[in-house]
């Protein structure tokens, strides 16, 4: 049995979950059945013929004649919500013929695919040569559908260019909600967050526009330099492929970018939306000095996995994944447990800060959160906006996912070595110390 947290952790989308939910009750089907392979259910759609939909309980993989590009649809994701709430109205019976006819090309392609991967192990030419032809043959249908993506948010920025951004109703959510989809229907998923938070702006706050200009102007620049990327250098390749949404390979991480160290973790940043949680762990290196940023996911309601915690020091290998400036990592060797002695950050001026952080941008400007320490006092201003001094004026303005009078009260008010995230307009506080 299926749970409705982990139907919704199989959702592409929170709309798509949503769309589910709506077709979880048995008088909107024509029919539905389940045997010990399949659940399956007939719906009518806009069409003459209803909508065959049919999922597979061995690992919930779904398929349907609907024209959703999406997987699993909002017809599979109906008939599991159906499953996982009210099993009693999903009656046991005999497969039909479209279900008995997908479960069979199923296994063919599972017998299939064993075949060639054991011809594969026994050196088999022939089995090689056909493997790397379905392989070119899968990243050509992918840069297809790239491509399509790509252009089709060009026109669209063009459009906006062109028109203005009144005339398209910028601060509606649905307008960048259809384009997120069209992205990640194109497997560009990272655009398509991007646009989600370009919209999340827009709809929000009340000075938007600039915020918006600014982030569409990096859209078109990606948009630029993908045009063009074969020119790129290997770690400015990564770079651009990590904004577009390509997920960063451990393989891709090269032996002579681990570095052994002890590593006092700075902060860490925790962040929801609507189907994935993503922890951000900041890490920097007692002897090399080194910045590193650990990323780790829970998708639904699972539990992020062990971490290391703020304060603490740890004696690890990590290793940097490929980028014109590194920063994320992963864990190579070593555990999670503190070693006792503790290391004192390394706190600096908010110029060099600002001049650090223009120097990364120049070397990936495809990062848009910087790791920052800084020596400065928390204080408020006489229109409520909190801010990080200096005592010869430099400030930078701060905010926190915490009580902002709570930092305060931590530090009492005194000069503190502050960590935090710098996006280009506000630093947001995730740690501070005193008497280092």
């Amino acid at each position: 049995m299926i749970s409705p947290q982990q139907v919704i952790a199989l959702a592409p989308d929170a709309a798509s979950a949503k769309a589910g939910e709506a077709l979880a009750a048995a008088r909107k089907w024509l029919s539905v059945g389940r045997d010990e392979r399949a659940l399956w259910g007939l719906l009518q759609g806009s069409g003459k013929q209803p909508y065959q939909a049919k999922v597979a309980l061995a690992d919930f993989t779904s398929s349907c004649s609907c024209p959703s590009r999406k997987f699993p649809c909002k017809h599979g994701l109906g008939l599991l919500f159906l499953l996982a709430r009210s099993p009693a109205d999903v009656p046991a019976a005999a497969a039909p013929e479209f279900v008995e006819e997908w479960l069979g090309k199923r296994a063919d392609k599972v017998a299939k695919k064993a075949n060639e991967a054991a011809a594969v192990e026994r050196d088999d030419p022939a089995a090689e040569a056909k493997a790397a032809v379905a392989a070119a043959k899968r990243e050509a249908t992918r840069e297809k559908r790239v491509q399509e993506g790509l252009q089709d948010l060009r026109l669209w920025l063009l459009d906006l260019a062109r028109e203005g951004f009144t005339t398209h109703n910028l601060q509606k959510a649905e307008v960048w909600e259809q384009r997120a989809r069209r992205l990640n229907d194109a497997q560009l998923p990272g655009l398509a967050r991007r646009l989600q938070e370009l919209g999340h702006i827009a709809v929000t706050n009340s000075d938007w526009l600039p915020q918006v200009s600014a982030g569409i102007g990096q859209l078109y620049l990606a948009l630029r330099a993908y045009a063009t990327h074969d020119t790129l250098s290997e770690p400015e390749q990564h770079d651009l492929l990590r904004f577009l949404g390509s997920a960063q390979r451990e393989s891709d991480i090269a032996a002579d970018t681990h570095v052994t160290d002890t590593w006092l973790c700075l902060g860490e940043a925790i962040e929801h939306d609507d189907r994935l949680t993503t922890r951000r762990s900041w890490l920097r290196g007692r002897n090399s000095g080194r910045l590193a940023m650990l990323l780790s996911f829970a998708i639904g309601n699972q539990p992020l996995p062990a971490a290391v915690q703020a304060y603490q020091s740890y004696a690890l290998t990590l290793g940097f994944y490929p980028s014109h400036a590194p920063l994320r990592a992963t864990i190579i060797a070593g555990d999670l447990m503190p070693v006792p002695d503790r290391i004192a950050p390394i706190g600096s001026d908010i110029a060099a800060t600002l001049r650090d952080a223009a120097e990364r941008v120049g070397a990936d400007p495809w990062t848009r959160l910087f790791p920052v320490c800084i020596n400065a006092r928390l204080g408020r201003d006489e229109t409520g906006q909190w801010w990080l001094a200096e005592a010869h004026g430099a400030a930078m303005p701060a905010l926190s996912s915490h009580s902002m009078y709570e930092w305060l009260a931590r530090t009492t008010g005194a000069e503190a070595i502050w960590f935090g995230e710098w996006d280009g307009r506000r630093l947001r506080l995730l740690s501070a110390w005193r008497g280092c």
